[in-house]
C-alpha cells in the first residue's frame, strides 16, 4: 500500500510541475522521498530525489539541484537503474548547461541518449535529442540544432503528448530566431503558444510568449516585443521561477533602451541583478553598463563592464566556442572603450576587434548577427566613431 501512496505523490508533483507549480511539485516529491526513506524503497528514494534536483534546476537554483543528483549518483553504488540513470544524464546535462559548462552538457546529453535507445524508451530518446537540440543551438550549430528539434517533435508526435510537443516546437521555434528564418520561428511558435494554451500549461505559455517577444525584438517590433515580454514576466512572478523572472526583466531592460526609455530600462536591469543565475548574469551587466553609458554615468558603468568581461572569463574557460559568451565578451570591450581615453582607448580598440572577429569566425548566422548588430548600436554615443563603424561593418558585411 505505502509504494501506491509514494507513487501517488509523485504522480501529483509531476502534474504540478508540468503546470509550473513547482512550490507544490516540490513540497509533493519531498513527501514522496521522506515516505521512501522511511519504507526503504531503494528506487523511489532514487526517483524522488532525482525529480527534486529536476524542480530546483529549472527555477535556477542550481548548486541545489547538483546536491540532490550527487545524492542520486551515491545510491546508485548500491543499486543501478538504467532508466533513473538516463533521466539523471539528462538532468545533470541540463543543469551543467546552465551553468555554463556545455562541454560537460554534451557528455551527459550523450550518454543521455545512448541509454535511451538501448532502452528503446521513445520519452526518453526525445528528451535527450531535444536537450542536443538546445546544446547545438548554444554552439551556433543550428543546422544541427533544427535537425535534433524535428526528430525529437515527430517522436512527441507519435506519443500525441501534446506537453512535450509544445516543449520542443517552442525550441525549435527559437532556434529559427537566431537562424534568421522570422517565418518559420513565427509557424512554430505561435503552433506551440496555440498547444500550451489549449492545455492551460501556465509556465509553456509563459516560455512561449517570451520566445515570441524574441522574435518581434528581433524584427524590431519593439511594442509587440513588450507587450509579449511583460505578458511573461506577469505570469513568471505568479509561478515564483525566478530565473525566467530575470530572463524577462533583461528583455524588457532591452526593449525600453530601444525605445529611448532609460529610466525603466535601468530599473529592469538593476532588479534583474537580484536574481543571480549564472545563465544570465553575462549578458545583465553587459546590458546595464550599455544602459548607464547611455545615462551618463560612466563611473558605474565601468564597474559593470569590468564585471561583464570577469564573469564572462569564467564561460569561456568552459564553453570557448559558445558564441553567446564570445559576442557578449566583445560588446562588453566595446563599451568600455566608448568610455575610455587616450592609450587604454587605443588598447581596447584593438581588443574590441579581436573580440569581435573571433565571435564572428565562431558564427554567422544571420540571426545572431542582426541582433549583435542592434545590440552594439545602443552604443550610440560613439556611433560616429571610426572603430566603431569599422566593427558595423564587420557584422554588416555577412548579412549583405
Amino acid at each position: 500500500m505505502f509504494t501506491s501512496l509514494i507513487a501517488a505523490h509523485r504522480s501529483l508533483g509531476e502534474a504540478w510541475f508540468r503546470t509550473g507549480k513547482f512550490d507544490q511539485a516540490r513540497e509533493e516529491f519531498l513527501t514522496a522521498q521522506t515516505l521512501s526513506s522511511k519504507y526503504q524503497v531503494k528506487r523511489s528514494i532514487c526517483e524522488a530525489t532525482l525529480n527534486l534536483g529536476w524542480t530546483y534546476g529549472i527555477i535556477g537554483e542550481h548548486k541545489i539541484a547538483m546536491e540532490y543528483y550527487a545524492s542520486c549518483l551515491t545510491q546508485f553504488q548500491n543499486f543501478d537503474d538504467p532508466e533513473l540513470r538516463c533521466k539523471l544524464e539528462s538532468e545533470l546535462a541540463a543543469t551543467t548547461r546552465s551553468m555554463g559548462n556545455l562541454s560537460e552538457a554534451d557528455k551527459h546529453y550523450e550518454k543521455s541518449l545512448i541509454l535511451a535507445k538501448e532502452l528503446n524508451d521513445p520519452v526518453l530518446i526525445g528528451t535527450a535529442l531535444n536537450g542536443l537540440s538546445i546544446s547545438e543551438s548554444e554552439y551556433g550549430h543550428f543546422e544541427r540544432s533544427i535537425a535534433y528539434s524535428k526528430e525529437a517533435i515527430a517522436i512527441a508526435e507519435q506519443m500525441q503528448d501534446n506537453y512535450r510537443i509544445r516543449n520542443y516546437l517552442s525550441n525549435l521555434g527559437d532556434t529559427y530566431v537566431f537562424h534568421g528564418d522570422y517565418v518559420s520561428a513565427r509557424i512554430y511558435l505561435d503552433r506551440a503558444l496555440e498547444i500550451a494554451q489549449r492545455i492551460e500549461n501556465p509556465n509553456g505559455t509563459a516560455v512561449t510568449l517570451g520566445y515570441i517577444g524574441g522574435l518581434c525584438l528581433a524584427l524590431k517590433e519593439y511594442g509587440e516585443a513588450e507587450k509579449a515580454f511583460t505578458s511573461s514576466l506577469k505570469m513568471y512572478r505568479k509561478l515564483n521561477n525566478n530565473r525566467r523572472i530575470k530572463w524577462c526583466l533583461l528583455y524588457l531592460g532591452q526593449i525600453c533602451m530601444r525605445q529611448g526609455h532609460l529610466a525603466e530600462a535601468l530599473e529592469f536591469l538593476l532588479e534583474a541583478k537580484n536574481f543571480d543565475y549564472a545563465y544570465h548574469n553575462v549578458r545583465n551587466y553587459v546590458l546595464l553598463g550599455i544602459a548607464l553609458t547611455r545615462s551618463g554615468d560612466f563611473a558605474e558603468a565601468r564597474v559593470t563592464f569590468d564585471k561583464s568581461i570577469e564573469t564572462v572569463s569564467e564561460y569561456l574557460q568552459f564553453q570557448p566556442n559558445g558564441f553567446s559568451a564570445l559576442f557578449s565578451r566583445a560588446l562588453a570591450l566595446a563599451g568600455l572603450c566608448s568610455i575610455s581615453t587616450g592609450a587604454e582607448k587605443e588598447s581596447l580598440i584593438l581588443q574590441v576587434f579581436s573580440a569581435y572577429t573571433t565571435a564572428v569566425d565562431n558564427c554567422q548566422e544571420r540571426g545572431v548577427l542582426e541582433q549583435e548588430l542592434s545590440c552594439l548600436n545602443d552604443l550610440s554615443l560613439v556611433a560616429h566613431e571610426s572603430w566603431f563603424r569599422s566593427i558595423s561593418e564587420l557584422l554588416s558585411k555577412y548579412l549583405a
